[in-house]
């Protein structure tokens, strides 16, 4: 919703009374709260103070054009994420309302992005001392890349000891929207095996299954 607000001031303000009072009439079949009404009448008034000063030459100064302008900015970012919250897909309100309020007309809601339903596949080089560099691809996708709807990967890891029987024996190592990355040891480490696992996740943060096989390699000089 980046478009249907008008730019002068002057279509503005027309725009936005009629947008207000068509918010209030219909604001208990629309489900809007009565606070939430409130709240959008107060910023109402808060834009109707600023910009009348500025219609009287008399008392058109600068600091007062500029107390409108910042008045503007704050009323359409109030404005944009009420109607996001209220009405673009509000299925009570009817395409014939959004248009005659001068809003854009939304057919249907984005349909979300399952949590991933395939796993990574790791694999560890430790050619650099002290340094794996992980690649990991997809389980069932060929390529590469990240299969469709991944934002990227999630390591999980346990350092020394004996070889993991558990997954709460493994730590959050690192996120990588790459499947490509590194994660360094210090000198301490060195000798130490390392089991990893991972995950891929969604732009929700929704994750996927783990990892079929752990892999694991040994932190070298």
């Amino acid at each position: 919703m980046s478009d249907f607000v008008p730019p002068p001031d002057a279509a503005f303000n027309n725009w936005q009374y009629q947008l207000v009072d068509a918010l209030g009439n219909h604001a208990t079949a629309w489900g809007i709260p009565a606070t939430a009404v409130t709240e959008l009448q107060n910023q109402r008034g808060n834009w109707d103070e600023a910009y009348s000063w500025v219609q009287d030459p008399a008392t058109k100064t600068k600091p007062r054009v500029l107390a409108k302008n910042e008045a503007r900015k704050e009323y359409v970012a109030f404005l944009r994420a009420f109607l996001k919250q209220y009405i673009t897909y509000n299925p009570a309100v009817s395409d014939e309302d959004r248009v005659n309020m001068q809003l854009p007309v939304h057919k249907k809601k984005p349909t979300p992005v399952p949590p991933p339903s395939t796993m990574p596949v790791g694999k560890v080089d430790i050619s650099v001392h002290r340094r794996h560099t992980i690649r990991v691809r997809d389980s069932v996708h060929t390529g590469r890349g990240k299969p469709p709807g991944v934002y990227g990967v999630e390591v999980w890891r346990k350092i020394g000891g004996t070889p993991p029987v558990s997954d709460e024996e493994f730590v959050y190592a690192k996120f990588s929207s790459s499947v490509t990355f590194t994660l360094d040891y210090s000198l301490e480490d060195v000798g130490k095996t390392v089991w990893y696992q991972f995950r891929w996740v969604n732009m929700k943060n929704d994750p996927g299954p783990w990892s079929e096989n752990i892999v694991f390699a040994v932190i070298g000089y």
